[in-house]
């Protein structure tokens, strides 16, 4: 309301509603970032306490990335973050054939496109 009980001048603010982020999105945000952090779900963080943080923040995923925030510090990290997870040992030359068979067909494609 305006001065003197007249209407404001400017138009009135549109209100955009959301619909709620379920638990089970919030728990897969934090498995995700969890796992983009260095702290591998199983490993450093269980799964089921990323669905109590999901479930304790009532569909705010703000709050629920500051307890998982909190909740982490001085846990010692499986991996460096931002690195991809630790994977076990590949066998020597698994897909090593195919590979350099791409890598062939490609160059023979770049050289063609050159002349």
């Amino acid at each position: 309301v305006g001065v003197g009980g007249s209407p404001p001048p400017w138009p009135p603010a549109l209100a955009i509603k959301f619909p709620a982020v379920t638990t089970a999105r919030i728990a897969r945000i934090l498995e995700r970032v969890s796992g983009l952090e260095g702290f591998e779900v199983g490993m450093c963080v269980a799964k089921a306490h990323l669905t109590e943080l999901a479930e304790t923040s009532h569909g705010d995923v703000r709050q629920a990335l500051r307890s998982l925030e909190f909740s982490l510090l001085g846990v010692q990290r499986s991996h460096a973050p931002g690195a991809k997870k630790p994977k076990g040992k590949r066998r020597a030359g698994a897909g090593g054939k195919k590979t350099a068979a791409k890598r062939q067909k490609q160059a023979a494609e770049a050289e063609v496109e050159r002349k």
